[in-house]
C-alpha cells in the first residue's frame, strides 16, 4: 500500500512538473512570436517621426505591422489601461526592436491617439515578465481647430532627444497663435526613461 502511495505521489509531482514546463515553453513561444513582428534596429542613430495622415504611411518608415489583439497582454500603457484604444484608431503597429541587455528589449510601436494611430512610442520590454514596463511617446502629429502639435525624436544608443512644437490659436478672426518649442533629453537607465533636462522657447 505504501509503495502504491509513493508511486502516486511521484506521478503527481511529475505531472505538475511537466505542466509547468509546458506552460513556460508556451509563454516563451508567445513572446518570441510577439517579438518577431519587430524589425531589428541596424543603426546606433535613428530619427523617429509621425505621419500627418494615415495615407502618408505608404513610404513611411514607421508604418509597422499590425499587432494582433492577442498580444495586447504584453503591452501596458494608458490607452489600453483605460480602454481608449476602442475608439477611432485602435490598432498597435510593431515597428522596430533593439536589445538593451540580457533581459530587456527596446520596442518601437505606432499606437492609437485621438483620431488615428499617429503616436509613436518607445517601450521597454521585460523578457522575464513578458510585459512592457515603461514607455515614452517620441513622435506625434496632431492638429485641430487651429491648435497644433508636432513631435519627433532622435534615438542615439541609450539617449533620446525629443523636439516638440505646440501652437494654440489665440484669436479665430485674426488667426493669431502662440507657439512653444521644447527640447527634451531622456536617457534609458535602470529600465526606465529618465528625463535629464528640458528647454522651452516661446515665440
Amino acid at each position: 500500500m505504501r509503495k502504491v502511495l509513493l508511486a502516486f505521489i511521484f506521478l503527481f509531482i511529475l505531472i505538475i512538473s511537466c505542466s509547468k514546463k509546458y506552460n513556460n515553453n508556451l509563454a516563451e513561444n508567445e513572446t518570441d512570436k510577439f517579438l518577431s513582428l519587430f524589425k531589428n534596429v541596424r543603426n546606433n542613430s535613428l530619427t523617429i517621426t509621425s505621419a500627418e495622415y494615415l495615407t502618408d504611411t505608404t513610404e513611411y518608415n514607421f508604418r509597422g505591422i499590425a499587432v494582433d489583439t492577442f498580444f495586447y497582454r504584453f503591452i501596458k500603457d494608458r490607452y489600453l489601461d483605460l480602454g481608449l484604444n476602442k475608439h477611432n484608431g485602435d490598432n498597435y503597429y510593431a515597428c522596430y526592436k533593439k536589445r538593451l541587455n540580457d533581459s530587456t528589449y527596446l520596442l518601437i510601436m505606432r499606437t492609437p491617439y485621438e483620431y488615428w494611430e499617429s503616436s509613436v512610442k518607445l517601450y521597454i520590454f521585460d523578457l522575464k515578465s513578458s510585459k512592457t514596463i515603461d514607455y515614452l511617446e517620441v513622435a506625434q502629429n496632431w492638429g485641430d481647430a487651429g491648435d497644433y502639435l508636432e513631435k519627433h525624436s532622435t534615438l542615439e544608443n541609450l539617449n533620446i532627444i525629443t523636439f516638440k512644437k505646440t501652437c494654440w490659436l489665440l484669436n479665430e478672426e485674426s488667426m493669431d497663435s502662440e507657439c512653444t518649442d521644447s527640447i527634451y533629453n531622456y536617457r534609458i537607465k535602470n529600465n526606465k526613461f529618465l528625463l535629464k533636462n528640458k528647454m522651452e522657447i516661446k515665440n
